[in-house]
């Protein structure tokens, strides 16, 4: 095993030098080359036979790409609201594309409704992940959409009955968390009144709003923390009871006139994780012995006296508009009333285990709806039958398309991770529909193309890139959040990073026989050669970027390959199919230019410049096509694709496009038939360019 650490004194000296030589350049900054040792030896590169899954579209080519077209839009987006009729008969989801509306019974689609849920309908500002953006009318027929402003949707009709106008100061202010009262003629709701802050975080107000008018009959301001609970809303003959958490003084209750919004009693209390009529459910941890272990003890409490009904050891939720309440135990579901009468009692899987405690329920309490909206199976939607204790599988699947962005060898399927990072899922790329999601810590194609190898944590997995179907373990041992994996393109090794230190090993796994671990290293970024005959590794400190090759059958460092380039310590390159060049950009502080160098000499071949004003526009997502002959980078504020040619520097083409801001950057990528470009967008879906 060979170990890799960056020598710090001569990066600086590099550094030094590459800055000095900077300060004369003007216009276009000219990166200081670094001499090493050529090589005479060349790669040869296989032929990967890609599917034609689009021959109506042509090979993306430095002739047509001034004709590039958005085709195609896969996926709804992002979810960011459920709601569950009265009937039990509907349901809501909202999402960064649209509401739509399913038939509980059959889960097929029946409407949509074309609002998006965000500051001023904007998805670059969405909504908290919180199933209170939508609430149905006591009697079904108004859906609530809550967004900058509250519309009142009639169902009936298909148009907006009434907008309750935002009354706080804060034109920009997201309502949340809303739901009626028992009447119908109130709305109860969170609003973020400081747009500066994330959703559950700085100033906020509870608010009540009358629907005939949109008046606000209660603004009550409290400081707002993101890790506290939500607030609840309950309500009893037209009195409202609030529980919430001031960041300051702790966990309060509210109880309030629903007309008139005047407030009876506010009163201090322990933090209440669900309420109905009646009672609330507040936690208490028990800890047993100096080691923190211990249980927690769900305290069933009189609403108005705060004295305690029943201590259960089980996650214990009640039934808003109910007297039952959902017992929850380790694969056990049991449904009871308050005063002890057993309606069900069931053994469940492991996996329905694991299904959120549903917070949407139908008016009697017989059905329910839960939102996996973070964490494993994100975007999951599963119904709940609380006459017979009963927990569905996914019944929608909203995957939430947010990273890890992939073509499989043969460009019939298409990867994607979700934005907690836990979920991956696999699209037919002929059809662009969802074929299955798996759980795990990362995920890639296998070069064999029939495989995904899904890192989980106690192993590798295979899983049939078809089906989803669990095949057999690649690579065993110990992993979690912070393990990446890489796949070689011959299949033959498998890069296992740790990506909390950039440190990794590569592993031969082609043999299938005992795992071999052929090398490791420390504070690199990994690449592979399309040969899958090299490796390279690349750190990035102090101004540059230094670039290490391997021999993958042998594990031996190829010396005269090493090299050196001005990166700023930015490292986003691009090496060409052949491994003869290599685009970096950096040097200039915005990240504006590329540049591309000739391999392995490591000399400066290129400066390719673009053609926005003040060439203030960052750059990123470099990619070699066209056999080599072209270069793509995506420009960001005002987005753009650009193009250059590689032989000339000269620039193609800058095609103007939309694409929403992601906290987890746009991750775009070519199909391996050159004839897609899919751009991951902001809004949770799948955007495909080509040229028709």
């Amino acid at each position: 095993m060979m170990r890799f650490r960056t020598s710090v004194a001569i990066i600086f000296l590099i550094a030094v030098n590459y800055l000095v030589a900077c300060q004369t350049a003007t216009n276009i900054p000219e990166p200081t080359s670094i001499n090493i040792l050529p090589t005479s030896t060349p790669i040869v590169i296989p032929t990967v036979e890609a599917v034609i899954t689009h021959p109506e579209l042509e090979i993306i080519t430095s002739r047509n790409v001034a004709r590039l077209e958005k085709i195609d839009q896969w996926g709804q987006g992002s979810v960011n609201g459920v709601a569950l009729s009265p009937d039990g008969n509907l349901i809501a989801v909202s999402t960064t594309t649209g509401i739509y509306l399913y038939d509980r019974k059959t889960v097929k689609q029946i409407g949509y409704i074309d609002i998006r849920v965000g500051e001023n309908d904007d998805v670059e500002t969405q909504a908290c992940p919180a199933s209170g953006n939508l609430a149905f009318s006591p009697d079904g027929s108004i859906l609530a959409i809550a967004s900058t402003d509250i519309r009142l949707w009639d169902l009936k009709t298909n148009t907006v009955q009434t907008v309750i106008k935002n009354k706080i100061e804060d034109t920009d202010s997201i309502i949340t968390e809303i739901q009626f009262s028992q009447d119908g003629k109130s709305v109860f709701g969170v609003q973020k009144n400081a747009s500066k802050y994330p959703c559950y975080l700085g100033w906020g107000s509870l608010v009540i709003y009358t629907t005939d008018n949109g008046e606000l009959v209660l603004r009550h301001d409290f400081n707002r923390n993101e890790e506290a609970l939500s607030p609840i809303f309950t309500e009893r003959n037209g009195i409202a009871y609030i529980a919430y958490y001031e960041a300051q003084n702790g966990y309060f209750l509210l109880k309030v006139n629903s007309q008139t919004g005047e407030i009876l009693i506010e009163k201090q209390s322990s933090a209440i994780f669900s309420m109905n009529s009646k009672a609330a459910v507040t936690n208490k941890w028990i800890p047993i012995g100096d080691s923190g272990d211990g249980y927690s003890e769900a305290h069933v409490i009189d609403l108005t006296s705060f004295e305690d009904i029943e201590v259960l050891k089980a996650n214990v939720k009640l039934i808003p508009q109910s007297d039952r309440m959902i017992i929850r135990e380790k694969q056990k579901l049991t449904i009871r009333t308050l005063e002890g009468k057993v309606i069900c009692s069931k053994s469940i899987s492991s996996e329905s285990d694991n299904v959120f405690t549903p917070d949407m329920f139908s008016l009697d309490g017989s059905i329910a709806i839960s939102w996996n909206y973070y964490g494993d199976r994100a975007g999951d939607v599963h119904i709940w039958d609380l006459e017979q204790c009963t927990i569905s599988k996914p019944v929608l699947i909203f995957p939430e398309v947010a990273r890890e962005i992939s073509f499989s060898s043969n460009g019939r399927s298409l990867l994607t991770g979700s934005r907690a990072g836990y979920t991956f899922h696999v699209f037919d790329v002929q059809t662009g529909k969802l074929r299955f999601s798996l759980s795990g810590f990362d995920a890639k194609f296998s070069a064999s193309e029939n495989q995904v190898l899904v890192v989980e944590e106690k192993a590798i997995n295979a899983y049939d890139v078809e089906t989803g179907e669990y095949l057999s373990p690649v690579v065993k041992g110990n992993f979690d959040y912070m393990t990446d994996v890489l796949v070689s393109p011959d299949g033959k090794f498998l890069g296992i990073i740790d990506t909390s230190t950039n440190g990794f090993q590569i592993v031969n796994i082609g043999n299938n026989s005992e795992i071999d671990t052929l090398m490791a290293f420390d504070n690199s970024n990994l690449y592979f050669s399309r040969n899958g005959n090299f490796a390279a590794t690349v750190s990035g400190n102090l101004g540059v970027s230094e670039f290490r090759f391997w021999e993958l059958a042998t594990g031996n460092e190829l010396i005269e390959w090493q090299g050196m380039v001005p990166t700023e310590g930015y490292i986003n390159i691009s090496f060409s199919s052949d491994f003869t060049q290599l685009a970096t950009f950096g040097t200039d502080g915005y990240y504006k230019y590329v540049y591309i160098w000739n391999m392995p000499e490591f000399s400066l071949a290129k400066t390719l410049t673009q053609a926005f004003p003040n060439s203030d526009r960052s750059i990123n997502n470099l990619e070699f096509i066209s056999n080599n002959q072209l270069l793509f980078a995506f420009g960001s504020n005002p987005d753009a694709f650009i193009f250059w040619n590689i032989s000339t520097g000269n620039l193609l083409s800058e095609l103007p496009v939309q694409v929403h801001r992601s906290e987890l950057g746009n991750h775009i990528v070519f199909s391996p038939d050159e004839r897609l470009l899919t751009v991951l967008d902001g809004d949770g879906t799948i955007h495909i360019w080509g040229v028709k």
